[in-house]
């Protein structure tokens, strides 16, 4: 049971439904009251518009993510949001907010079909539907009208329907098997034009960014505790397991030493649980693992070489089997970290063996190994991939290596525009040198490479692995979720 004009038990059911662990096979978005005197919901807001608008908005937002590839999402919505449709929006008082709140709704479901491209997205028009309480409180000379004198003239009445009618009509839609999408549909199930308004995807893109905006800034103040609306001990327990099915999960590769090993147990200490790869360090995997355990999150270690491309498809095998572990079947983050050892070559006596090494591991690999891997991330995901601060700068020996960096750079950019419509944040972590294992551990080990770079950095040493795991983990959250495209170098200012 879910009032759908009141977010705070919107937002309550969905994760209690995320909590059942059940596949669902599609969503309906059928509220719609009309009040003919204006009535605020539990935060304050226009009743009809919070029940038509916010409420399906807000469902559908946080089970999306959720729902299998091909799943059906239909939102009913009213010929009446089309001002020039003849008959179109009433003048009855409320009608502008009911017409308002159906034209957001259908703006919604256009825009979601562009976000979701996995999912079916569609909306469909039931026809006028008298005797169903849609004006519940209109005065009883007009509840009379509409139940006993307009029925006499049905069959002269444009777009006129039944219950029942509009039953088979929706189902039809929900249940279709095409693959159509962003498709609006008539009383009768076929495809429809609706206003010039949803037809212009600038202004879609508008009502989705707007209630977004709206529901952030407002979701603080309509918390539980403020409302009075505190769960009971069962609700409670809930909601407790439905947090912990929730939970974000980030795939790292490289994940058992240095930077990588950092960003996991960064993740950890944020409760995010992690897939991490490691390549033939399998004590350090543990170790990892026992680490992150301690934090109270949970790991699991793959062995991965990210240089081997045929060996993608068993791997996205086992990630699949990882995520059973996780309790889950799609995850979150994805942070492209692995790397080879850079011998530092100069440029004339670089190898074609060395140069297809460093671009299987450091280019092929992260294009192919996240192109795998697409079909498994939420929309709304977001991934990182590594760079190097020797893409910016240019130094004696990095041709092979930086050149790489600067590819994957490139890369990362198209990425965050092709995967926009899923919502999919693609951004750039550059570390400069950091005293890790990488390169035979030369920065961290040669007294004199140290010094020479504390010398040029305006912070004056060299970088550290706790000094990018907690910039990496902190990308990735939501305080971050409009950070995109863009190159984030964590160097401690080297060579300003």
């Amino acid at each position: 049971m879910c009032d759908l004009s009141d977010l705070t038990r919107v937002r309550r059911a969905a994760a209690e439904i995320v909590a059942l662990r059940l596949p669902i096979a599609g969503l309906l978005n059928n509220p719609g009251i009309f009040q003919m005197r204006a009535t605020r919901n539990a935060q304050g807001w226009d009743l009809t518009f919070a029940t038509n608008h916010l409420g399906p908005f807000v469902l559908t937002d946080a089970l999306v993510p959720h729902l299998p590839d091909g799943a059906n999402v239909v939102f009913v919505t009213s010929g009446v949001e089309d001002p020039e449709r003849k008959p179109g929006g009433s003048t009855l008082p409320g009608g502008d907010a009911y017409a308002t709140s159906k034209q957001c709704a259908l703006a919604t479901a256009v825009e979601f079909a562009r976000e979701n491209p996995r999912l079916h997205i569609d909306s469909v028009e039931p026809g006028f539907t008298p005797n169903t309480g849609l004006g519940r409180d209109a005065n009883a000379f007009l509840r009379f009208l509409t139940k006993y004198i307009i029925p006499l003239f049905a069959p002269f009445v444009k777009y006129w329907s039944t219950p029942k009618r509009a039953a088979r009509v929706i189902t039809k839609v929900l249940v279709n098997k095409t693959g159509q999408t962003g498709v609006y549909c008539d009383d009768s199930g076929h495809p429809m034009v609706g206003s010039r308004l949803v037809r212009d995807p600038k202004f879609t893109s508008r009502v989705v960014a707007e209630t977004r905006a709206f529901l952030s800034t407002t979701q603080s103040k309509s918390s539980e505790a403020q409302l009075g609306l505190r769960p009971t001990s069962d609700e409670q327990a809930q909601l407790n397991r439905s947090k912990k099915m929730t939970t974000k999960i980030a795939i790292v590769t490289g994940g058992s030493r240095g930077i990588g090993r950092n960003t996991v147990e960064s993740l950890a200490r944020r409760g995010v649980h992690s897939i991490f790869t490691y390549h033939s360090h399998s004590a350090d995997a543990e170790a990892v693992v026992a680490e992150v355990e301690n934090a109270g999150a949970k790991a699991v270690a793959l062995k991965l070489d990210t240089g081997d491309i045929a060996s993608f498809d068993a791997f996205v095998d086992s990630v699949k089997d990882a995520l059973g572990k996780l309790e889950a079947t799609h995850f979150d983050f994805l942070v492209n970290n692995a790397g080879n050892n850079d011998r530092n070559m100069p440029f004339a006596e670089a190898t074609e063996e060395e140069l297809d090494s460093a671009y299987n591991v450091h280019f092929k690999g992260v294009f192919f190994l996240t192109q795998k891997l697409l079909p498994l991330i939420n929309d709304g995901g977001r991934i990182i991939n590594i760079s190097t601060g020797r893409a910016r700068i240019s130094t004696p020996g990095g041709s092979v290596y930086a050149s790489m960096k600067g590819a994957v750079e490139v890369l990362s950019r198209h990425m965050a525009l092709e995967l926009g419509p899923r919502r999919i944040a693609v951004n750039i972590v550059a570390p400069g040198a950091v005293a890790t294992d990488f390169s035979g551990g030369v920065v961290r080990d040669n007294p004199a490479v140290n010094k020479r770079i504390a010398d040029n950095t305006a912070l004056g040493r060299v970088g550290l692995p706790d000094d990018l795991g907690p910039v990496i983990a902190d990308l990735l959250s939501a305080d971050f979720r409009f950070v995109n495209g863009q190159r984030i170098e964590v160097s401690g200012g080297v060579i300003l």
